[in-house]
């Protein structure tokens, strides 16, 4: 089925006089001649003398009819130098991402009636973003794709962006922008991504995005973006609260506003239906209850809430089985523990846009990579995490039942809170089929033996202190091949701890300091 994308490149193919011109020829020697270096000789074919034809030169795609140029791709090739002031009159789609050019964004750039796709991403450009003066048309009729991540750009995020009414993507993230978010960018009504992220911008989030009817993923800080030497930091801090229309756009998928310094409350109700997969929005000042209407999200897999002053219970019906990452340690949260729900995950794909899948792969994946465990769970496409500590939880320990088939990873982390009673086998449930599993139970409440521990064969790490465990430790301990790291500190265990430990050879970290156990410390130790 053909797509407005699809119909209006048939029409630039087909109606724009695609006649050979001298023009697209001079463009590309103008290109040539304003690069300063060319470490690869990448260009060395682009010469006026060249017999062969301009089409046929590296990185250039001219349209099938004619020798008009439609693209030129010329990623990561190390050149550098600035960038001409004109471009070929058909070009459709611009790509010099990661290379060095510097100097400003030409105004022709963001002019021509035909370009569509305009990737600069990773340069060193710089000034301000200045788009033309629109008279009769807009200036950027055709563009869809506006990439200008990892430059040097200042001022503000200038509202005349908002006349490109064909944009699907705007990333203007790392850079030096500051000001607000133009509230003019709400009248893209067809823009699917919004990324600002690690720029230094400020004020209110303006309720009119919530116009971009199609917006599937609003980045708005990323701080835990892996950084090279000399990138943007974080410096995006926002005022107030997250506004409700916004949150709740029914096709938003990504919400990534972690560290924005965000305050107030989350929309307690939605009127739409939910798409989200990943909420991101750890690290400010959230208060309330957590959004009843997050149970509705039946594809969500990512939720981080972390580091907020949210109180309450954890919505009833929230599957958390199906979440590949769930954090909402350090808040206020209490009351029983909720378990996870028996029914099952989403198996719908994420949206079939290419894009999308991209910033959600890359955004989730970092956090996954910096996981509270580190390299200890291993590869992170199968790798979930849950972590509910330092909030004031009570009651019997949760009956996990994940949903992530065979050999996976799993971190859970509930320590810090008040939950009390014993370990049963029920709580282990969670380890059939894993292939690794860390589990952090220290400073609550629970008591009774640590036997049931050894049912978990896949365990890499487990650590109980500060709680009143009692009893010996059972000589199954040594079947926890896997073992790395084990700490019991802080209970009442007794009894000699010798053999029980000499087939762990894993075993990295182990504290059993503060208990009542005796005997001599097992040669093996040294």
């Amino acid at each position: 089925m053909a797509t407005p994308y699809h119909l209006l490149l048939l029409l630039l193919l087909v109606l724009v006089p695609l006649a050979s011109s001298s023009a697209d020829r001079e463009f590309l020697l103008a290109l040539k001649e304003a690069v300063t270096n060319d470490p690869a000789a990448v260009l060395s074919a682009w010469s006026s003398s060249s017999s062969s034809d301009h089409c046929h030169w590296r990185g250039v795609t001219c349209h099938p009819s004619s020798s008009a140029v439609a693209a030129i791709d010329l990623p990561a090739a190390s050149l550098s130098g600035a960038l001409p002031a004109v471009l070929p009159p058909h070009l459709l789609r611009l790509d010099l991402s990661l290379n060095n050019f510097s100097g400003p964004v030409p105004a022709a750039f963001l002019a021509s009636p035909t370009l569509r796709a305009l990737n600069l991403s990773s340069n060193r450009l710089s000034g301000p973003l200045t788009f033309p003066p629109s008279n009769s048309s807009p200036p950027c009729p055709a563009l869809a794709h506006l990439r200008l991540a990892a430059n040097f750009l200042v001022g503000q995020i200038p509202a005349a962006v908002a006349q490109c009414r064909a944009l699907r993507v705007l990333d203007l993230s790392r850079n030096v922008l500051e000001g607000a978010v133009p509230r003019a960018l709400g009248r893209l009504a067809a823009l699917r991504v919004l990324h600002v992220s690690r720029n230094s911008l400020t004020d209110r989030i303006p309720h009119e995005l919530a116009g971009c009817r199609d917006l599937a993923v609003l980045v708005l800080t990323d701080p835990a973006a892996s950084a090279s030497p000399g990138d943007q930091p974080e410096f995006n801090a926002f005022v107030g609260l997250l506004p409700p229309e916004v949150a709740t756009i029914p096709t938003l998928q990504v919400l990534w506003a972690p560290r924005a310094n965000l305050d107030g409350r989350l929309p307690r109700y939605r009127n739409s239906s939910c798409s989200l997969r990943a909420v991101n929005l750890g690290q400010n000042y959230i208060a309330g209850p957590v959004p009843p209407w997050l149970v509705e999200c039946g594809d969500l897999t990512f939720l981080d809430l972390s580091s907020n002053s949210l109180e309450g219970s954890m919505p009833a019906e929230l599957n958390i089985g199906c979440m590949e990452y769930l954090n909402v340690s350090w808040n206020l949260l209490s009351g029983p523990f909720l378990s996870s729900m028996d029914s099952m995950c989403s198996s719908r794909l994420i949206d079939d846009d290419v894009v999308v899948y991209h910033y959600y792969q890359g955004l989730v994946g970092n956090v996954l990579i910096g996981n509270p465990f580190g390299s200890m769970l291993g590869d992170i496409t199968r790798a979930a995490v849950h972590d509910f500590s330092n909030n004031g939880f009570a009651g019997a320990l949760p009956s996990v039942d994940l949903h992530l088939g065979e050999n996976y990873s799993y971190g859970l982390l509930l320590n810090s809170n008040t939950f009390n009673g014993t370990l049963s086998g029920g709580f282990f449930g969670f380890c059939k089929g894993a292939s690794g599993i860390a589990v952090n139970l220290s400073s609550n409440q629970l008591s009774g033996s640590l036997d049931m521990v050894s049912s978990c064969t896949a365990l890499q790490a487990f650590e109980a202190g500060e709680n009143k465990f009692s009893g010996s430790i059972s000589h199954s301990i040594g079947d926890l091949h896997l073992l790395r790291s084990l700490i019991l500190s802080g209970n009442n265990l007794t009894g000699e701890i010798a053999g029980r430990f000499a087939n762990l050879a894993a075993l990295e970290v182990l504290m059993l300091d503060h208990n009542r156990l005796s005997g001599t410390i097992p040669p093996s130790f040294s």
